[in-house]
């Protein structure tokens, strides 16, 4: 699905084939199982559109310039010290390009007056958009969806946890025996491999049908937490180093929401995964205008079945209002 042409979305895939023919290296953004889904998604559509990649390892200032790079999408170009933040800083005076694809940004003025003009910058939502037009001075600012609303969900979820859990190894073991420099770093394949424990902390659902996930880091609200609370965003946090470990955790995301009936959420890619899987969703805020930005740039008038809540608590008080609030 495409976001409404009124807001003057440009097509990713067009620019990047136009921007670098040759191929891009891709520079994963680090994160939990929303990211792990974006990333999935983002793999996905580089394979639909034809376009080659590479994925970039930890030498960056080996690899990074003269060459097209694309940094992942996401919620990380937030802060001055984020990574994608010290990413850009050294990447975007040696890259022939650099694009960030869609993305929340804000609090980084001055990393954005810097920011070279062959830096091409995607943001997610208008609120973001805005900002980064005014803070930029040279860097090019365009808007588009997030990532993960051109996944194949249906793919994704035939994925095999088994294969998934073989590949990622095989991966590890690749990199101990220096065949590739883009490999999953050990705590990760520590995690894959205590996926089956980690998956009875995924609580099954229960005769309401209903999934609680709210979030317990640092974009978490004050309101108390309900009973029955499953961050899986948290739990399904594998990385995404690699493409196998990124559609490993996509794939566990997706199936852990799809047994539901309705979900109760302030995390962003839960209620974006359970509104592309036809569920129905109660969305809430997080701690800032980033979920709100998204669901009137994306959600909402696509997704009938996402009411938005806002600020409301996590209780029966949280549902009542919204009924009473904007939403499809």
């Amino acid at each position: 699905m495409s976001p409404p042409a009124a807001y003057g979305c440009t097509d990713v895939g067009d620019y990047l084939r136009e921007l670098a023919p040759e191929g891009v290296l891709y520079i994963p953004n680090p994160g939990n199982g929303g990211d792990s889904f974006i990333a999935a998604a983002t793999f996905q559509y580089f394979h639909r559109i034809g376009l080659s990649f590479e994925v970039a390892g930890r030498d960056l200032a080996r690899t990074a310039p003269g060459r097209v790079c694309v940094y992942s999408g996401g919620g990380n170009l937030i802060a001055p010290d984020s990574r994608s933040a010290t990413v850009l800083r050294m990447i975007a005076p040696v890259a022939r390009a650099v694009v960030v694809l869609p993305h929340t940004i804000t609090n980084v003025d001055e990393l954005l007056r810097d920011l070279p003009e062959s830096c091409h910058l995607f943001c997610r939502e208008l609120t973001s958009y805005d900002y980064a037009r005014r803070a930029s001075r040279r860097a090019k600012v365009l808007l588009a969806e997030d990532m993960a609303f051109r996944a194949d969900v249906d793919e994704l979820r035939r994925r095999s946890v088994a294969v998934g859990i073989v590949s990622v190894t095989g991966e590890l073991a690749l990199r101990v025996l220096g065949g590739t420099a883009a490999a999953p770093p050990g705590r990760a394949v520590w995690r894959v491999w205590c996926l089956p424990r980690m998956r009875r902390a995924l609580k099954p659902p229960d005769a309401t049908g209903v999934l609680n996930c709210f979030r317990i880091d640092a974009e978490r609200t004050d309101a108390p937490l309900p009973e029955r609370n499953v961050d899986v965003s948290d739990l399904v946090s594998f990385g995404t180093d690699t493409e196998a470990l990124t559609a490993l955790g996509a794939a566990v995301f997706l199936d852990y929401i799809g047994r539901f009936r309705i979900v109760r959420t302030n995390r962003l890619h839960v209620a974006i995964a359970a509104a592309v899987l036809g569920l129905e969703v109660e969305f809430f805020s997080n701690n800032y205008y980033k979920n709100r930005a998204i669901y009137e740039m994306s959600i909402v008038g696509r997704f009938p079945k996402v009411r938005w809540v806002g600020s409301g608590d996590y209780g029966e008080g949280g549902r009542a209002k919204a009924a009473g609030l904007c939403g499809g």
